[in-house]
């Protein structure tokens, strides 16, 4: 189990595993966005369209927003949602209210069942909950949720053994996976299967969080996931944030993995406090990334670098033994040694 209290830091890139966007993919997918709502659809779907949604909100202002959106992304210097947010401060709440749309989308399934009713043609939508997040492996590797979950119980009897603050979630995602997926991995397990959700590790969302997942989504569900996002110029999430500066300043490990250390992030966090405990996952080899990390001052034998030919994915870099303390970089271990899925 982990010994020393350990911080996860879990940014976008996280996630992208389980098919979430990534602030990057959300704006491309705005780029590409198909402006005419289908209107021919009973209930609430996705398939209706974001111009849709934004008629639905209720919100003042949000349809002139959304005028100007197109236009300012094409025309736009950057090529992320959060600081296309962070630039043009007018358009901020349609770029929250496009990036819920996006994520949630993002977690479901939708099929439409066309049915015929005396000769009228009904179309209705039909949502399930995409689950890749609870598949124990990503590819041929263990889901990195899965390894940390793993470590976390180590050689317990049951959760009473387990110390209290031994691992600490820090993350810039709205999604609940990290809750969702801990939570099922380790009750799965029946000396575990009792475990009561406060004994689990504490998951701060910095940015805010989306309420739980429900089984239907609709539009009410979908306005108070836009409303919850907090961008960087709101200052986060006061309570999260004050738990993980206390979590960062009491953590003798933090391991960073699909965070881009954006220096707006490290300063709200104070990460440049004792920069040597942190380890972090550069996913393809970015220089900028490097740059950013090792004026942090990050030693540069804390980082496992992919490339942009060999990438290496969260779940790939935890089968390399990025989350074993205290050899975090150890070579690979030979095949027959690593965990077949």
């Amino acid at each position: 189990m982990f010994k020393s209290n350990t911080v996860v830091i879990v940014g976008a890139g996280a996630s992208t595993e389980f098919g979430v966007p990534t602030g990057v993919s959300i704006f491309n997918e705005a780029r590409n966005m198909k402006s005419a709502p289908r209107k021919n659809l009973h209930e609430f779907a996705f398939a209706s369209g974001f111009e849709y949604f934004v008629g639905r909100f209720g919100q003042s202002g949000l349809a002139e927003q959304y005028k100007a959106f197109l236009p300012r992304l094409n025309s736009s210097s950057t090529n992320t949602i959060d600081r296309l947010a962070w630039l043009n401060s007018d358009m901020s709440d349609v770029c929250r209210a496009f990036s819920a749309w996006c994520i949630v989308k993002s977690l479901y399934e939708e099929k439409i069942k066309t049915i015929d009713d005396y000769g009228l043609k009904i179309h209705k939508p039909h949502q399930t909950k995409r689950l890749d997040h609870l598949n124990p492996c990503v590819g041929e590797f263990q889901n990195w949720i899965a390894r940390c979950a793993d470590k976390w119980i180590g050689d317990a009897k049951d959760h009473s053994e387990i110390r209290s603050g031994a691992l600490t979630f820090v993350t810039f995602n709205y999604d609940l996976l990290i809750e969702e997926a801990f939570g099922h991995f380790v009750t799965s397990n029946k000396r575990f299967s009792e475990t009561p959700k406060a004994r689990f590790p504490e998951v701060l969302h910095v940015h805010g969080a989306f309420a739980e997942f429900p089984e239907k989504p609709d539009w009410e569900y979908l306005k108070n996931a836009a409303m919850s996002i907090k961008y960087i110029e709101d200052g986060g999430v006061g309570e999260a944030v004050e738990h993980a500066r206390a979590a960062f300043a009491n953590a003798e490990h933090i391991i960073a993995i699909g965070f881009d250390f954006d220096p707006k992030n490290t300063e709200l966090l104070r990460l440049d406090d004792k920069p040597e405990r942190i380890y972090t996952l550069n996913y393809n080899g970015n220089e900028g990334f490097d740059s950013r990390v090792q004026s942090l001052g990050v030693p540069n034998e804390n980082i496992l670098r992919g490339s942009e030919a060999s990438p290496i994915g969260v779940s790939n870099a935890a089968n390399r033994g990025f989350f074993d303390r205290p050899e975090l970089l150890k070579p690979r271990k030979p095949r027959s040694a690593v965990l077949q899925c």
